[in-house]
């Protein structure tokens, strides 16, 4: 499968490795005439979950801020793509919070260049993956509106900025030059705290400490509030990925517990709707 993939843009490519991480895709290292590259090819039905017009769109937005590898192939119907190697370490694999400078600086560059024509609405997401899944649990549709009454009223007048969507740590590549951002499947136009906030998908704490980087001075509740807020959705988003691929039988197929995942997701943006209520 990658070696196929892998020959819609070299001739004779040998795998290297697998690069970790991701719920939705396979990634490798691949090498021909003693360069790298890397390959990503999507796992089964990903394209459910993105749009890959803007997909392909945003990563020419952000090779235009040099902040990442270039994209050498691009299969709009595949999904396959073919990048650049980078030499360097991922974010997640070493000392994260080292480098929550670099982080705060290429996300502040992200939110201040020119809007994408593209909005991520997560809320219009949420339908779509809502409608190929079924028996999703109560507490879902409860903690959704929940969020959405919140969009509705305390963020309704937040300005929307170009954002990544995925700024996880494995997401950031550390090289003895400098630090690159990749992976583009979410972006879009939102509010940039859904960036930090994803910055937290393991340790919550790594996006408290972001955002105070990020601000140049301690959050005060009311942004310490948006950033729940913003984890919390992004945990209503997953739950629904998650449950997806367990009804498709992933977790036995990728030997991934992704109906644990799913609950997990649902009882991490439960604990944050109660931590969030009671910051004062």
């Amino acid at each position: 499968m990658i070696l196929t993939a892998s020959k819609k843009y070299l001739k004779n490519p040998k795998i290297e490795y697998r690069l970790l991480g991701g719920m939705s895709n396979y990634t490798y290292v691949v090498s021909e005439n003693d360069k790298k590259y890397v390959i990503r090819v999507l796992g089964k039905d990903a394209n459910l979950f993105v749009h890959r017009n803007e997909e392909e769109y945003h990563i020419k937005m952000f090779e235009r801020l040099n902040i990442t590898n270039k994209t050498l192939y691009f299969d709009l119907e595949s999904g396959v793509k073919v990048t650049e190697y980078v030499e360097g370490d991922i974010l997640s694999e070493i000392n994260t919070l080292n480098y929550l400078s670099e982080v705060a600086d290429i996300l502040k560059k992200v939110h201040t260049s020119p809007k994408s024509k593209y909005d991520y609405d997560l809320f219009s997401r949420l339908k779509e993956f809502e409608a190929i899944n079924k028996d999703i649990p109560k507490v879902y549709y409860e903690l959704k509106e929940w969020a959405l009454e919140k969009r509705k009223t305390t963020y309704k007048n937040i300005e929307l900025t170009f954002t990544h969507g995925d700024s996880q740590p494995s997401n950031f590549i550390v090289s003895k030059d400098k630090v690159y951002l990749v992976d583009f499947e979410f972006s879009g136009n939102n509010d940039p705290y859904y960036d930090i906030a994803c910055f937290g998908n393991i340790h919550f704490e790594y996006a408290t400490k972001l955002l105070n980087v990020y601000l140049g001075r301690n959050a005060n509740v009311k942004e310490l509030k948006r950033l729940y807020y913003n984890r919390i959705i992004q945990a209503l988003q997953w739950s629904l990925v998650a449950k997806y691929k367990h009804e498709a039988g992933m977790s036995e197929e990728l030997k991934v517990p992704f109906l644990k995942l799913m609950n997990d997701y649902l009882n991490l943006g439960l604990k944050l709707k109660q931590d969030y209520e009671h910051l004062r």
